[in-house]
């Protein structure tokens, strides 16, 4: 899309040829994120008369839209409680998708039956691994990669880097539980629709060792705990009855006896810390993040004690 009239024009034929061209439609932006790409967006799309709502999604890279529109369509095949892809672009600018009236899990963090809302978060997940478990163990392409890190350098980057390709080596087997993930499984992309656990916003489609969407929860869960706390709202429990709850639900950790997970939890942290820590313009909210991933990071043993 080349300008704003082009995006609106695309949106409304893409919601016209949904609703087979019956009533106009309002949208309204809930939710914009500036990148190095450019604005990232999301649209609340309600139909005139109807009432009826749909989510647009545009992202800045064409090419993320076509992989999270791609992956969301395996992921609602494996896993009905799923968000539905509606619409891709032809030029990827936006897709189109289910509107889904319900608070994100990270809004429930502070209820009362919040360890009830990981419960089933867990659940979701095992389903979807159990579903589409791969019948032999294999290596992951992340885990095998020459470069666990990006090449960005960044304060600690050449200490973690060593270490986490010290430990990979160090490993007694890279071959863990494999099945189509999530990708990004945390606790704002997915929704509590009464008790109801919904997903959505997955990166892209990916087959791999399941303990990858396990630990993508479990640092994020911690990080946006440490977060709250700091912003003066902190959650009720602690970080590890979250974790004991998530990880009873889900039935374990994939190859535990391996020490995997715990790389994988490591690589996870790093590869998420490197991300804030290599901005070179980092807001408050960034230097949060860097320093509540630092401590995860020291208590894996990839960094120093401060």
């Amino acid at each position: 899309m080349n300008s704003e009239d082009e995006l609106a024009a695309g949106i409304g034929a893409a919601l016209r040829r949904i609703s087979d061209g019956s009533g106009a439609w309002a949208l309204r932006c809930v939710y914009r994120n500036r990148t190095g790409m450019g604005l990232d967006r999301v649209f609340c799309a309600t139909q005139h008369g109807t009432g009826r709502r749909l989510a647009v999604k545009c992202n800045a890279d064409p090419q993320r839209n076509r992989l999270q529109f791609e992956a969301l369509g395996h992921l609602r095949k494996a896993m009905p409680d799923c968000v539905a892809p509606l619409w891709l672009a032809p030029d990827a600018g936006f897709y189109v998708m289910e509107w889904i009236a319900a608070p994100h899990l990270l809004r429930r963090m502070q209820d009362a039956d919040r360890l009830q809302a990981i419960a089933g978060a867990a659940r979701w997940l095992r389903g979807l691994h159990d579903r589409t478990a791969e019948r032999w163990r294999r290596r992951d392409e992340i885990i095998e990669r020459p470069q666990l890190l990006p090449p960005q350098p960044c304060p600690g980057h050449e200490t973690v880097r060593r270490r986490l390709e010290d430990w990979r080596r160090s490993l007694r087997s890279r071959r863990g539980r494999r099945a189509l993930l999530h990708t990004d499984f945390q606790l704002h992309n997915l929704f509590d629709s009464g008790g109801r656990i919904i997903a959505f916003d997955p990166v892209s489609r990916r087959m791999g060792y399941a303990g990858f969407d396990l630990a993508r929860f479990l640092i994020g869960a911690e990080m946006f705990r440490g977060l709250a706390a700091i912003g003066g709202r902190s959650w009720p429990d602690d970080a590890a009855t979250d974790r004991r709850v998530f990880l009873e639900a889900y039935g374990g950790v994939p190859s535990a006896s391996s020490g995997l997970f715990d790389f994988v939890e490591a690589l996870q942290a790093a590869r998420l810390w490197h991300r804030f820590a290599s901005n070179p313009d980092p807001d408050r909210g960034a230097r949060n993040r860097v320093e509540l991933l630092e401590r995860m990071l020291r208590r894996s043993g990839v960094l120093d004690a401060a």
